[in-house]
């Protein structure tokens, strides 16, 4: 497998790793929201209150670390593809006038 292809999977776990953590914040904000209001959905009012909330609780202080931490890898895996893409020759650019 040639170096292009473990990026993609390097950066395809990060995604998935990140998206699953993502979606366990959003559930988790909408549930808080729920038992809160009494409502399924509260609006976006009610979600940044909520938002602002999990930002401040100690109580989910690792999972707000862990989505920190998985958003830098993700980030960063994204730098590291881009450039290292861009450092790449490209096939047929010998041929090409200088």
């Amino acid at each position: 497998m040639g170096r292009r292809a473990w990026y993609f999977c390097f950066h395809s776990g990060c995604f998935a790793l990140w998206a699953i953590q993502m979606f366990r914040v959003l559930f988790h904000l909408r549930a808080r929201d729920e038992a809160k209001t009494g409502q399924y959905l509260g609006g976006p009012v009610t979600f940044l209150r909520s938002f602002r909330n999990w930002l401040s609780d100690p109580a989910v202080r690792t999972e707000r670390f862990i989505l920190a931490l998985l958003t830098m890898v993700l980030l960063l895996s994204i730098v590291t593809f881009a450039t290292f893409a861009a450092l790449q020759p490209r096939p047929g650019s010998e041929l090409l006038p200088q």
